[in-house]
């Protein structure tokens, strides 16, 4: 495909296909984008898995008693028997009054033994095994006392006249027979609240279908990428004073400065070859960083000898002339266009090279001033007397502006800010410009930093090559 498009080729992927490179870039991108929230919900989660666990928790205190049971001498015998009181102890203690007569022991008015009872026979002997456990270990051994005391009498009852012999007693002591768990604990609730982090992080990335590389970009429309233009990090600064990110500022990044003169070359070539003069400037959303990127690359071309004039077609957020500091009276190209105003006297000088046409003062019915014939006329003058029109123009996805201007101009560059517009909307808003005549020289991915899956160290994608710099680029607004 030739990179100056006579028209533009909508692709229609399917956006269903998981791209796992994406999918691991927007978890590590979601990561630090929302890590102090992540942070919150790990450590509620964790907190609180830690919390209930904790409350929930009942420490036991165990007191045990062995008998020996004598009823004929003969052994096998009491094996027997010995089976049958283990078997039958759960129905004498809930349906005969032992349990009434252990309360009245203990001296305790409450429906329910303070306690369990479990008894078991070991086997093929004549031993019974008594274990009472209890979440008080005073209360443990007392109903062990009661139990001792009233329990023989109703073992006779049972099997008839029986001897149960003591042999190992041995009563509850502050030691519980289950120490809280506490690592154990921790270590659930670290990995609750990592799952939960972990669960957030896969449906911000499963969601998250924004244009983070070329590759997307393709999948939505067949237009070359100009550029990759670096994310450019602004120093804080004590006073309200905000500092644009131009070119000829020698403290912008190096990186910055070379993506914005690769572009203007590879597009002063194409313009030149198409003998085109009218360049717009467009992008699917708001804060895309289309503003700046005009007025850097009209810098650009001007830093080449070439004679620019700067237009701003935003005329419902005018923002160029405040941007450069040009003292705006609020007149500009829609007085113009209602000949309110002469052409010359509204374009401004900015600096060798360049001049300026402002928008005016802000208006919503910009539909009737840019479909005035007188428009076309403006920028054919313009074209006529400059090298290079160039035309800041309105988000293409939200107003009709940016397609009524692109019925004027010879080419346009769509702007793409990385991670921050849904393919939808870049969609759209190449479908909107499909319908004019609009050639577009190609793309741009504006506002672009290393994720996870980093883009090599730091290379920006100039033309069909990379070049590498190790500079470190950080975050900033462009």
């Amino acid at each position: 495909m030739q990179l100056y498009n006579d028209k533009i080729d909508i692709i229609y992927d399917d956006d269903k296909i998981l791209d796992v490179r994406n999918f691991i870039d927007n978890m590590w991108n979601g990561l630090k984008r929302w890590k102090i929230l992540l942070l919150l919900v790990f450590l509620m989660t964790s907190g609180g898995i830690v919390a209930v666990k904790s409350w929930n928790y009942t420490l036991l205190y165990q007191a045990k008693l062995t008998y020996v049971v004598t009823k004929t001498g003969d052994a096998a015998t009491d094996v027997v028997i010995t089976g049958r009181l283990s078997a039958s102890f759960p129905d004498i203690l809930a349906n005969t009054g032992l349990s009434s007569d252990i309360k009245q022991k203990m001296q305790i008015k409450e429906e329910n033994l303070p306690g369990s009872i479990r008894m078991y026979n070991t086997s093929s002997s004549n031993m019974l095994n008594v274990m009472i456990t209890s979440a008080d270990y005073n209360q443990a051994n007392a109903m062990m006392e009661a139990f001792q005391e009233t329990y023989p009498v109703y073992a006779s009852k049972n099997v008839g006249t029986v001897e149960l012999n003591v042999i190992d007693y041995t009563l509850a002591t502050e030691n519980p027979v289950n120490p809280y768990p506490q690592l154990k604990y921790i270590l659930m609730g670290i990995l609750s609240g990592g799952c939960c982090v972990f669960v957030l992080l896969v449906c911000y990335a499963l969601t998250r279908k924004t244009i983070r590389r070329e590759t997307d970009m393709k999948k939505i429309v067949n237009l070359d990428c100009l550029a990759y233009i670096p994310k450019v990090k602004e120093k804080k600064r004590t006073n309200k004073e905000v500092r644009h990110i131009l070119i000829s500022d020698k403290k912008v990044s190096y990186d910055f400065r070379q993506a914005i003169r690769s572009i203007q070359s590879r597009t002063a070539k194409h313009l030149k070859e198409e003998n085109a003069k009218i360049l717009m400037i467009t992008s699917s959303l708001p804060s895309e960083g289309k503003t700046t990127f005009a007025v850097n690359l009209a810098q650009a071309m001007a830093d080449e000898g070439k004679r620019v004039v700067l237009v701003d077609c935003d005329l419902r957020h005018p923002s160029i002339g405040t941007m450069l500091g040009i003292e705006n009276s609020g007149e500009g190209l829609q007085d113009v266009i209602e000949n309110k105003l002469e052409l010359e006297k509204a374009v401004k000088k900015y600096r060798d090279h360049i001049m300026v046409l402002c928008a005016g003062k802000a208006r919503e019915d910009t539909e009737n001033v840019l479909s005035n014939p007188r428009f076309q006329e403006i920028l054919d003058s313009l074209g006529s007397e400059y090298d290079y029109v160039v035309i800041d123009t309105p988000p293409v996805s939200f107003f009709t502006d940016a397609s009524m201007i692109s019925e004027y101009a010879d080419a346009g560059i769509y702007l793409v800010r990385q991670d921050y517009v849904e393919a939808r909307y870049v969609r759209e808003g190449m479908e909107m410009l499909a319908n004019s005549e609009l050639k577009l020289v190609g793309y741009v991915l504006n506002y672009v930093e290393a994720g996870f899956l980093k883009y090599g160290y730091h290379n920006y994608y100039y033309g069909k090559s990379y070049r590498y710099y190790k500079q470190k680029v950080s975050d900033g607004d462009n």
